[in-house]
């Protein structure tokens, strides 16, 4: 059975625009950060959908329905 993930709001929408095709620097644009900002939230997202890289969190987040 699938183990429920917890993402920050922070990171949902780091992942969430790297799914609509945004760089780290777009996506930090966006959201009124840091780039290095960005890469951290995308790094806690994908050591919690135990993941080594973005492609990788983003499917598995449309998988279990993140977004």
């Amino acid at each position: 059975s699938e183990q429920r993930v917890t993402l920050s709001p922070r990171e949902q929408e780091s992942l969430y625009l790297a799914f609509e095709g945004l760089t780290a620097r777009e996506t930090a644009q966006r959201m009124d950060c840091s780039e290095r900002t960005v890469n951290y939230h995308l790094s806690n997202a994908m050591a919690k959908l135990q993941t080594d890289n973005k492609l990788a969190a983003v499917q598995r987040a449309c998988w279990i329905g993140v977004f």
